[in-house]
């Protein structure tokens, strides 16, 4: 933050209309506040309510910090130093200056002890009562509270096709099938490559005992035309709790026809990297007898999360009333198998498919740990709620393409769902932020020379924030919201 604190106002129901319910921002109100992360102490607090004050002077992800005090306490910055054991914080400001401490209350309904992390754009990205804080993510918005350039040495000037955000982890994909773990926190990363080893063991899994037959002939029209190998798919990822990536792969195989003719025709494996060990640890086939087994007709489309739960998205490709459901699976290691279990989610609005022209675009969708939205729909399904939103854009939709919601995400320090979307096939993003009551708060359009925005891969670090491959200098970068 500059020398400036950006005062945001919140009006309440009682004072407007629920249409023109919105955040107001009172730019340059003249204070000496300059850090990022910001603590309004109620001095009268109890014991237990700032012992947590201890943590947070330990945090190597806070590089500034400042306390706000009302004007008063100024005379008793000695005991004030001495009461919170402050002599030693080395990257803190105390600040006593009654404007501020009441700018920071009027961003909250408690007069408690609470702490503000603002970003470069001084949008509040995380806000909480010190006697409730969770101290990993006060660590994680502290860490990306500004706009970066990742130097990586082992992804500086890789092509990325494709990224998807999971915490500190960025999961990326290259345009030849290469997958790289980045974490974003520690520098280090992990190359998953489709090689000869792990093609072979794909195919020991799905021909079995008739590998050393079948095999052979597969691999010779691997040979002919590589093209045929093992592929990945877009954002085809779901970094699990146990530190392990699901990574769903198409792997072909052939049949006879009948005569000369041969079939190739495509199965999905999901693959099991253990990131600790630097292994595909499992490789899992669908159940024979499950819907998702992959039948000539069913096909599976991409693998995505929920609320930390891997689901598959499958629909009937071959029909031109092509549905898709998203699936919860579950992984039985033994038997090297995934398959349905659970509740089954139907996320399009009822009347998505009842244009035709919809036909080329029926499975592209966005998803989030909590949404998705159907590129080319109105509205987006809340996972939580089990319910469409409406996606307030400005303006009715008068063709399908008018509108593609490319990614989504909801903001659940200040409940406002954030949608990325390209307007009439354009190059650049659009950012459009609304609340819960469907009101817009935002809707900017995104890039400029330097920050080539539509220039996919992209995918938010929060909802304030995006990581995004920026094609002029060949670096992962994030940009404010």
């Amino acid at each position: 933050m500059t020398s400036k604190l950006f005062l945001y106002i919140r009006a309440s129901k009682s004072l407007f209309d629920a249409r023109f319910l919105y955040s107001v921002f009172l730019f340059f109100i003249t204070t000496n506040v300059s850090a990022s992360v910001v603590l309004k102490i109620n001095i009268s607090d109890c014991v237990n309510c700032t012992v947590i004050l201890s943590e947070i002077k330990k945090s190597k992800e806070i590089e500034q910090c400042q306390m706000v005090f009302p004007k008063q306490f100024e005379r008793d910055n000695k005991d004030i130093v001495s009461k919170y054991a402050l002599d030693d914080w080395k990257n803190l400001t105390i600040l006593y200056n009654d404007s501020t401490f009441d700018a920071l209350n009027s961003l909250t309904e408690s007069d408690a002890t609470e702490m503000f992390i603002f970003n470069s754009k001084n949008t509040i990205i995380f806000q909480a009562d010190l006697k409730k804080l969770n101290l990993g993510a006060m660590k994680f918005f502290a860490q990306y509270d500004a706009e970066q350039v990742f130097d990586i040495p082992e992804i500086n000037d890789v092509n990325f096709e494709a990224i998807k955000m999971f915490g500190t982890m960025a999961i990326c994909k290259d345009f030849f099938n290469r997958v790289y773990i980045v974490n974003l926190k520690t520098k280090k990363v992990h190359i998953i490559e489709v090689n000869d080893s792990l093609i072979e063991r794909m195919y020991k899994l799905y021909y079995g005992k008739e590998y050393k037959t079948q095999y052979p002939v597969m691999k010779k029209l691997m040979q002919d035309a590589p093209s045929w190998k093992p592929s990945i798919t877009t954002n085809n990822f779901v970094m699990q709790r146990n530190g392990k990536l699901l990574i769903l792969y198409n792997v072909r195989y052939y049949s006879y026809a009948g005569g000369s003719d041969t079939i190739v025709s495509v199965r999905s494996m999901i693959g099991e990297y253990d990131v600790e060990s630097s292994t595909m640890e499992t490789l899992y086939l669908p159940k024979a007898d499950n819907v998702i087994a992959n039948s000539d007709s069913t096909v599976t489309i991409f693998l995505t999360e929920f609320l930390s739960k891997p689901y598959l998205l499958c629909g009937n490709e071959s029909s031109i009333n092509f549905k898709s459901t998203f699936y919860p699976i579950l992984l039985d290691k033994a038997r090297n198998e995934y398959f349905t279990k659970g509740q089954p989610i139907i996320a399009y609005p009822n009347n998505y498919y009842a244009d035709k022209s919809i036909f080329m675009g029926r499975y592209l969708t966005s998803t989030s740990t909590s949404a998705v939205a159907y590129w080319y729909s109105d509205s987006l399904y809340n996972m939580l709620s089990k319910e469409m939103v409406k996606i307030p854009y400005i303006g009715s939709r008068e063709r399908i393409k008018q509108f593609a919601a490319l990614g989504n995400t909801y903001d659940f320090v200040q409940n406002h769902y954030h949608i990325l979307y390209i307007l009439n096939e354009e190059h650049f993003y659009h950012h459009l932020k609304f609340d819960t009551d469907g009101t817009v708060l935002t809707d900017t359009r995104l890039g400029n020379d330097d920050i080539e925005l539509y220039a996919r891969p992209v995918d938010f670090i929060h909802p304030n924030q995006l990581v995004y491959f920026n094609k002029k200098n060949g670096r992962l970068c994030t940009l404010d919201l």
